[in-house]
């Protein structure tokens, strides 16, 4: 029994390589640990707002180069030279390149995050696996592990062979789309942006389901399977068998309740790598969407048109990291709440 509870004490440190869970872990198992709403919203607030002031200076660049673009459209109407056309294109390729600079910004994030959640969900996973078998849910352990694997697998191929692909496409082809008003590809890139958000959302849905199918079955099972256990070992085992049996439920109490923290803990780290992330590149995609709006009054709507698509390819990001976390997080939870009684 005590071999039992120090092996299960030490589940934080299963996980290689995660200061941070284990932190969290240790928290949550010394009492330590809390959840203060209002210090989360102040963060959170210092987070937007630093976010918003470092992230100024695109916006002044969008505005300054709309503003020029005004005045060459002006000088434009009363001399008609080429000149004026190529000052157009000049203003055009410098927003060009900062808008693909805050588009590779934000894909630097996204890409790093994505690994981040996916390299901690399959370090989670066995060890959440183990747990279970250890609280008695072995037929669960059994379904859910597979699950949680092959979501994190298939999400991980899914947003870097289609997601990031169609959002750069995007971001190349608004580019394209918007360089001359002979070039109109703008329906394609609405195409582009549709698919990447119907796979987001049939990505989501399918896991979810599954889980949420798993989540009403296996436990039952687990229930079945643990009255069976204990009933053979009070009645089978001589002398000891009701002494034995009872020993058995206590152990299986202490593995369901460190379950319930490991899970917890990587819930809460699993927030922790993807909450300031999601937040850069959101607030990325807000300050292209607000430039393109203040400056279209006052500039070519090339210009204008370009940062808004940009922002829409920025926005596919911002939805494939989101809706990747809200995946795991649904996925994590279902296993909590599914084997958390019994």
């Amino acid at each position: 029994m005590l071999s039992v509870c120090c092996s299960m004490m030490a589940a934080g440190e299963y996980i290689p390589d995660e200061p941070l869970f284990q932190e969290t872990f240790d928290a949550m198992t010394n009492g330590g640990f809390s959840l203060s709403p209002v210090a989360l919203a102040e963060k959170l607030i210092d987070l937007l707002t630093g976010e918003l002031h470092e992230l100024t200076y695109y916006l002044v660049i969008f505005f300054c180069l709309g503003a020029l673009t005004s005045v060459v459209n002006l000088l434009g109407q009363d001399f008609k030279s080429r000149i004026t056309e190529i000052s157009f294109f000049a203003c055009y390729t410098i927003a060009a390149s900062t808008a693909v600079k805050c588009f590779s910004v934000c894909l630097d994030y996204a890409t790093t995050v994505m690994g981040d959640m996916t390299d901690f969900i399959t370090k989670l996973s066995p060890v959440l696996a183990t747990l279970l078998i250890t609280s008695g849910s072995t037929v669960s352990a059994g379904a859910f592990h597979p699950v949680l694997s092959a979501a994190v697998y298939a999400v991980s191929i899914i947003c870097h062979k289609c997601i990031i692909p169609l959002a750069s496409y995007s971001t190349v082809l608004s580019i394209a789309n918007n360089i001359s008003d002979q070039v109109q590809i703008s329906g394609t890139c609405r195409l582009i942006s549709s698919v990447s958000k119907w796979i987001l959302a049939l990505s989501f849905t399918l896991f979810t389901g599954i889980c949420g199918i798993y989540g009403f079955t296996a436990p039952a099972l687990d229930v079945v399977s643990a009255k069976t256990v204990k009933f053979a070992v009070g009645s089978l085992v001589p002398v000891v068998g009701n002494f034995l049996s009872d020993t058995l439920e206590t152990v299986i109490s202490g593995g369901r309740m460190m379950k319930n923290t490991v899970g917890s803990a990587g819930l809460v780290v699993l927030c922790t790598i993807c909450a300031v992330p999601v937040i850069k590149i959101g607030v990325m995609a807000l300050v292209v969407r607000i430039s393109s709006a203040v400056i279209e009054p006052i500039t070519d709507k090339r210009i204008s048109g370009l940062l808004s698509d940009i922002s829409n390819s920025i926005t596919i990001l911002f939805g494939m990291v989101a809706t990747t976390a809200v995946l795991f997080i649904i996925c994590i939870s279902i296993i909590l709440a599914a084997t958390g009684g019994g």
